[in-house]
């Protein structure tokens, strides 16, 4: 009887990876949508992905120019100067949008992306 048991937990346990893929899988598809429909390039839209976290009102537009900061300053990840500098416009960007209270936090997020 513990081999059957140990074959369900096993299938159980595949049946959940699966699902999971699936539902992997399918976000991606639905965000590749979004990206082609929004016609922005895959950093602007991690940027708008990231962003709306904070600002549900934010177009892509806007994500497009926030990802012309990164662009303007293309070695922040390993140049301090540049790093400092795109940091700042970031700030200066962010409070109208997001207030005092929060443009630190929303600065990190965005700075935390992987950029393609």
């Amino acid at each position: 009887m513990p081999e059957k048991s140990g074959l369900r937990d096993g299938r159980n346990a595949s049946d959940r990876a699966l699902a999971e893929f699936d539902a992997l899988s399918q976000e991606t598809v639905e965000a590749n949508a979004e990206r082609e429909r929004l016609n922005i390039d895959e950093n602007s839209f991690g940027i708008y992905t990231e962003l709306r976290a904070f600002l549900p009102e934010l177009t892509a537009e806007q994500a497009v120019s926030f990802n012309s900061l990164f662009k303007k300053y293309p070695d922040y990840a390993w140049n301090e100067g540049q790093k400092s500098q795109l940091r700042a416009e970031l700030y200066k960007s962010l409070i109208p949008l997001v207030g005092n209270k929060q443009f630190v936090e929303v600065a990190n997020s965005v700075l935390k992306l992987q950029r393609i």
